[in-house]
């Protein structure tokens, strides 16, 4: 908190995205407990940021639920989520070419649910995790721009632009086939 607070001191704006994909890395048991221990943690970095870093936003993104189980949002949601909630958001990778209207289906419940005109969403981490041509890559961006319109919450999108397993850059041969061919 406090380091957040040295950054926000200097002008500029934090966005504390603590915990991501939270429910992602409990089910893969890369983090351990529950529910339980993350609203416990999140809780106590929440009051050391309001103490410390009163400008700093909690930024509250877990993954996608799994199956459309939307209840898992519920179930880790954090304690004194008015006070303790700045930005919500969801990490998604659709793993096929996404249908039409895909975007909006998958990010209206969250919206609708914990988004409001005082607590905006941020999508902290999308792109397309297969092989994806260019065009698919420009018609997912596509419908994400479409979808402001459905969710007017929505005031940010993080492309993730790393090479993995593929290419999730959306275009052009940036530093990542730099790198490739270094090694």
């Amino acid at each position: 908190a406090k380091v957040c607070a040295k950054i926000h001191q200097e002008g500029i704006p934090v966005w504390l995205r603590a915990f991501h994909e939270v429910n992602w890395y409990q089910r893969t048991g890369e983090y351990s407990g529950g529910p339980k221990e993350f609203k416990e943690a999140w809780d106590v970095l929440a009051k050391a940021v309001r103490q410390f870093a009163p400008g700093v936003w909690m930024h509250w993104s877990p993954n996608i639920a799994h199956n459309n189980n939307t209840s898992e949002y519920h179930e880790y949601q954090p304690y004194r989520f008015e006070e303790t909630v700045d930005l919500v958001g969801i990490d998604y990778y659709p793993s096929s070419k996404p249908a039409p209207n895909h975007f909006v289906d998958s990010f209206k419940y969250f919206h609708d649910t914990f988004a409001s005109e005082r607590r905006k969403m941020v999508i902290a981490e999308t792109g397309l995790h297969y092989y994806a041509s260019l065009q698919d890559k420009l018609d997912w961006l596509d419908q994400i721009a479409k979808g402001k319109s459905a969710l007017p919450h929505l005031v940010g999108v993080v492309w993730y632009n790393q090479k993995k397993g593929w290419d999730d850059k959306i275009a052009g041969k940036g530093i990542s086939n730099l790198l490739e061919a270094q090694l």
